[in-house]
């Protein structure tokens, strides 16, 4: 029986829920795939917060903090005791393995590993407020949000950390007695005040404010109808939950508030732009650094109202990729996956993209420079420089001729922009990889190549069973009522062009 004792927070991070059980002394798992708890981590620290991420969580009372290792080979490891904190701590994040605190006196705190030491490392830097922290979170893009009474103040991961920068307001009418605070996967902001969940919609226009969004209450979800008081809460960023403890023992799943997440991103009319032109149009560009990346499933893209997302990541550095198609606010964009070996299509929001010139990757041969190149392998015409099956125009057999009229540059791969003159005269154009074409007529080595293709490794999201009465989601009682759904597998399909 695993029996919830006082728990006052919740986070969700890995499909894990991590509760600080201060009760029992400990951290409770909960495995939302697997539909059950974990081995709890012992700690005897009276947390008011928990915060997880990067098989790490971290626990903290007002003064000081524990991390752990939660890795399967470490797990339950100790790795790092804060100093004592100058003030009473508000809140406490995770963005991206990197952990931030803030304290009711301005005091900005830091805990970051040492990528060669492993080492993990405390930082402090103080600001000049003439209001007070109240509460801390993070969005899915990296950005920092502290609560100061009424007013909400934006911080990037590098002014966070710097002496004495301040910013302007965001958001000004925040509820005095906001209790927490959380973002969701579109950056809308959510404070937890009186039993219900505010929201705060993020900004659209240049202004850079947020807008009210209404608030949800969140006590018509008890069981027995007990008028328990909302204690914490947790969103999720790929499916359409709000996980809600309450008070000492009961943790609840509802679905009424409808967050965004990366499962339910409209596809509006992209993949017909893509699959149903000719010759769709196709730019290349640099994404910027750690800009949120969400990868979907080209292969079921065409036809679906939502995008079929897959997973969700931020790359470190700058990228470039082949833009292939746009929404109103997303790129789609093909990035070669190093990791992996292998091309993925991703969404990332245009405003983290930067144009390349024409000029700058799109090459057109003058008349004398065109000449003949000839196909190593059974290969395809592709209306845009991405080698995938859906995007193929016409088959081009092994030792079939064609002109070569240009080339795209800046990707991680090279292809020609050839013509072809097909079985029944007909002259089509298209992009050819490079690899794929020589010079000389009847190449005696005998290649096969893989160029491009996608990945479609899905992974299968276990969740807490909703218990549905109507249209409400009655409370989930976790010492009892947790119902087991078996993991689906996915297969995993790679095109290859042979």
């Amino acid at each position: 029986m695993h029996r919830l004792n006082k728990a006052t927070d919740v986070t969700l991070a890995d499909d894990k829920l991590f509760l600080s059980d201060v009760g029992n002394k400990r951290i409770s798992v909960y495995d939302i795939h697997s539909n059950e708890f974990l081995t709890p981590i012992s700690t005897n620290l009276a947390a008011t917060h928990i915060t997880a991420g990067n098989n790490t969580v971290l626990v903290a009372g007002n003064t000081s903090a524990i991390l752990f290792d939660v890795s399967q080979a470490n797990y339950g490891k100790q790795l790092s005791v804060s100093p004592r904190f100058d003030g009473n701590l508000v809140g406490a994040v995770n963005v991206y393995g990197t952990y931030y605190m803030v304290t009711d006196k301005n005091r900005f705190y830091t805990l970051k590993e040492d990528e060669n030491t492993g080492a993990w490392a405390w930082t402090m830097a103080q600001k000049n407020f003439t209001q007070f922290p109240t509460a801390l979170t993070a969005d899915a893009y990296g950005n920092l949000y502290v609560a100061c009474d009424s007013n909400v103040f934006a911080y990037t991961e590098e002014n966070f950390t710097t002496m004495n920068v301040s910013t302007e307001a965001v958001l000004t009418n925040l509820p005095n007695n906001t209790e927490k605070l959380r973002a969701d996967y579109r950056g809308n902001l959510y404070a937890l005040t009186n039993n219900s969940l505010h929201k705060f919609n993020a900004p659209q226009g240049t202004d850079g404010k947020f807008t009210d969004g209404g608030a949800f209450p969140l006590n018509d979800y008890l069981v027995f109808g007990n008028n328990k008081a909302v204690q914490s809460f947790a969103l999720s960023l790929d499916s359409n939950a709000v996980y809600v403890l309450y008070e000492d023992n009961f943790l609840t799943v509802t679905d009424k508030i409808q967050l965004p997440t990366i499962n339910n991103i409209p596809v509006n009319n992209a993949d017909k732009a893509l699959f149903n032109n000719a010759q769709p149009n196709f730019s290349v560009v640099q994404t910027k650094a750690n800009a949120l990346l969400v990868e979907f499933d080209l292969n079921n893209l065409k036809g679906a109202t939502n995008f079929p997302a897959l997973s969700y990541t931020r790359n470190e550095t700058a990228l470039p990729a082949l833009k292939i198609g746009e929404t109103d606010v997303y790129n789609l964009v093909v990035i070669y996956n190093e990791q992996k070996a292998k091309y993925a299509t991703y969404l990332v929001y245009a405003a983290a993209c930067q144009e390349y010139e024409t000029d700058s990757y799109k090459v057109a041969y003058a008349k004398e420079e065109q000449r003949a190149g000839f196909a190593i392998n059974n290969t395809a015409l592709y209306k845009v420089p991405y080698a995938h099956k859906l995007l193929a125009t016409q088959d081009v057999p092994r030792d079939g001729k064609v002109t070569l009229l240009g080339e795209i540059q800046k990707l991680d791969r090279l292809y020609y922009y050839v013509s072809y003159v097909n079985t029944k005269g007909e002259t089509k154009t298209g992009y050819i990889p490079q690899v794929y074409i020589s010079l000389t007529q009847g190449d005696t080595a005998n290649k096969i190549i893989t160029v491009g293709g996608t990945h479609n490794n899905l992974s299968a999201y276990g969740r807490l069973a909703y218990i549905l009465t109507g249209t409400a989601v009655v409370c989930v009682l976790v010492d009892y009522l947790i119902l087991r759904k078996p993991k689906e597998e996915d297969e995993e399909n790679e095109d290859e062009n042979n």
